[in-house]
């Protein structure tokens, strides 16, 4: 069993007082300080975030990357059997998602914003996440697939000039992290990682109002899915509105916290 506590790193920001514990669940080549700002929106909570297996301080794990159950599992270690209100961005959501089926009595409510659903038959090829896989496919990349995967999704993300204008340094550590974009996207691209019918608590699913088709589709679908669910939309955000709409987002987390109260008076 690996310890959570010394070898992945925790960010903790406890109010003493405060009885709500909120874990944010950061998507692929994410890091768990992107929600830095959203959490300064919401200092009455104890909130929890860190750096999935595979990325920036959790690089070094055995295993040092993991598919969408390893993700799961390194979350409960995490959790220690305390409940919590799981936030999830992206690829983030489907891990708290795939806990909340595991683990109902654990997990609160979640948040699960703009999910990527790949197993879809519906779902397109042209995401970045679709991008990255077909580039650690193609035959032409077989020296380092995964580095180059992970330069492409960034590129798509956030623009070739962008990237080109990283430090090597960073761009050095980012390509380490393609292993750990592939793994997890590999891990959910055929399968389903959880059933929708088997989630039983309450669940926001949310999105940026400028954000792509493909997740306010993805959106709308999972709160189509789950019985106790709801819709929630950021005006002007897009997938990356945990960053660019902090406390549009906070407002968001504040607004599920009150759904999930309501849900255990009602069902206690």
């Amino acid at each position: 069993m690996t310890n959570f506590k010394t070898d992945l790193h925790i960010n903790p920001y406890i109010v003493d007082g405060s009885t709500d514990l909120i874990v944010f669940i950061h998507g692929s080549m994410d890091r768990g300080n992107s929600f830095i700002k959203t959490r300064s929106f919401l200092p009455e909570f104890s909130s929890l975030v860190y750096d999935r297996r595979g990325y920036r301080s959790s690089m070094d794990l055995d295993p040092p990357v993991g598919d969408i159950s390893q993700h799961v599992q390194d979350l409960l270690e995490i959790l220690d059997q305390r409940k919590a209100f799981l936030v999830g961005h992206s690829f983030g959501s489907n891990i708290a998602l795939s806990l909340a089926e595991k683990e109902p009595a654990l997990v609160t409510g979640i948040i699960a914003y703009e999910p990527p659903l790949p197993w879809l038959d519906w779902w397109p090829p042209t995401t970045p996440g679709g991008i990255a896989l077909s580039t650690a496919r193609d035959p032409n990349n077989s020296a380092n697939p995964d580095a180059k995967a992970a330069e492409e999704f960034i590129k798509f993300v956030a623009g070739e000039r962008t990237w080109e204008s990283l430090p090597e340094k960073t761009k050095q550590q980012r390509q380490k992290e393609g292993a750990a974009l592939t793994t997890e996207l590999f891990s959910i691209e055929k399968q389903a990682p959880y059933d929708f019918s088997q989630i039983h608590v309450p669940v926001i699913g949310a999105n940026g109002s400028k954000t792509n088709d493909y997740f306010k589709s993805s959106t709308k679908f999972v709160t189509s899915q789950i019985q106790f669910s709801s819709f929630y939309e950021i005006d002007g955000a897009n997938h990356g509105g945990h960053i660019t709409h902090p406390e549009q987002f906070s407002e968001m987390v504040r607004y599920g916290l009150q759904k999930a109260k309501q849900f255990d008076l009602d069902n206690n």
